[in-house]
């Protein structure tokens, strides 16, 4: 039995940039509301030097031409959901860690 760790990068800009293509290339940045106050909770490459968990205030400051989304849960889930929808019906043991990782068993 092999468990496996599949990595899934940036998939809330991702989904973004599926339904907004004008952004393509663009810094893009989703937004998500925190304890401390509205933070990174993705950012484009394109955004350099932005981190997740950073501030807005300090994401702004370092890339100003940035375009802001808010994070939207329903819509993450629902193109997650469809991604992820063929490997279930093919491997009976997949557990997910949110939006980054699933765990898959392999034998």
């Amino acid at each position: 039995m092999l468990i496996a760790c599949v990595l899934i990068t940036h998939m809330p800009v991702k989904a973004e940039l599926v339904r907004h293509p004008d952004i393509y290339n663009q810094p893009v940045i989703v937004t998500k509301e925190s304890s401390t106050g509205l933070v990174v909770f993705d950012s484009s490459p394109e955004a350099y030097g932005v981190t997740s968990g950073m501030s807005i205030r300090d994401a702004i400051s370092i890339c100003n031409k940035a375009i802001l989304i808010e994070f939207d849960e329903d819509y993450y889930n629902e193109i997650f959901d469809k991604t992820i929808r063929p490997i279930i019906q093919k491997i009976p043991r997949i557990e997910f860690s949110g939006f980054e990782c699933i765990y898959l068993e392999i034998d």
